[in-house]
């Protein structure tokens, strides 16, 4: 068994993943190869503005 490093949505996968247990800058990494190898593969770009929402939101709310 193999691993493909292009199989954009098993990099999405991963990343959701991550962004699950609160590794969001690992998430956030996985989730841009995701869309750099698929740019149309919607669920990783939704992925990735959900995640960079809530730490822009976690922030103010840490700077309130």
């Amino acid at each position: 068994m193999s691993i493909d490093s292009t199989y954009a949505e098993g990099w999405s996968d991963l990343a959701s993943v991550r962004a699950a247990r609160g590794d969001t800058a690992h998430a956030d990494a996985a989730y841009r190869r995701a869309i750099r190898l698929e740019p149309d593969l919607a669920v990783a770009s939704v992925g990735l503005a959900r995640s960079l929402a809530a730490r822009v939101h976690s922030a103010s709310i840490r700077d309130a």
